[in-house]
């Protein structure tokens, strides 16, 4: 945190999966982990606010008050599924918006769904097989639909998306993958 010319820099917390109130006046994050705590640091300093302590991360916090979040289901598989949840207050108890399964989260891929500027979706990356599209789940019913479609691409979405002020647009850091079948001879085996 700092001026707007990058000068006067300060750490505000130390934590993972930031992301900031539509007022700007807070930054939300993960600390600790596992299990993980959601909190909640004034921009301008002061001590956070701890909000969840159930294992709790990758918070998209929303205008009317609503903190959407994610939590790790038990791993039955060897990788874990997720649960996106809603709470309001930030504190009080949730309820499950969506179910992720572990099939659609690669081992490099982290969870972190995205806010509309409506408060009417979250965004968020999922993959099926080599490829990644970016997904929107309803905040009121929890019912998931593609935003995009790469076919059989092997198609990479790095991170987190972000929506753009109107809702109207997504922005995503994206890869392509390719592959061929290579012969390698002349190896040096010891």
């Amino acid at each position: 945190m700092g001026c707007p010319d990058g000068s006067g820099l300060r750490n505000l917390v130390r934590g993972g999966w930031g992301a900031w109130s539509s007022d700007g006046r807070w930054l939300y994050c993960s600390v600790g982990g596992p299990p993980y705590h959601l909190i909640k640091a004034p921009a301008q300093g002061g001590e956070p606010v701890t909000l969840r302590t159930d294992d709790s991360r990758a918070p998209a916090p929303s205008a009317d008050g609503t903190l959407y979040y994610v939590v790790e289901l038990p791993s039955l598989t060897g990788r874990p599924g997720y649960e996106i949840r809603a709470a309001r207050p930030e504190t009080g108890p949730s309820r499950m918006v969506a179910r992720i399964s572990a099939s659609w989260i690669p081992d490099w891929q982290i969870v972190h769904p995205v806010l509309s500027p409506d408060g009417k979706r979250l965004a968020l990356p999922l993959s099926d097989g080599a490829t990644t599209n970016v997904w929107a789940v309803s905040t009121t019913d929890g019912a998931l639909h593609p935003l995009t479609d790469f076919g059989r691409r092997a198609t990479f979405i790095a991170r987190r998306v972000s929506w753009s002020p109107d809702g109207r647009s997504i922005f995503a850091a994206l890869g392509e993958g390719d592959s061929d079948v290579v012969l390698l001879e002349g190896l040096a085996l010891h």
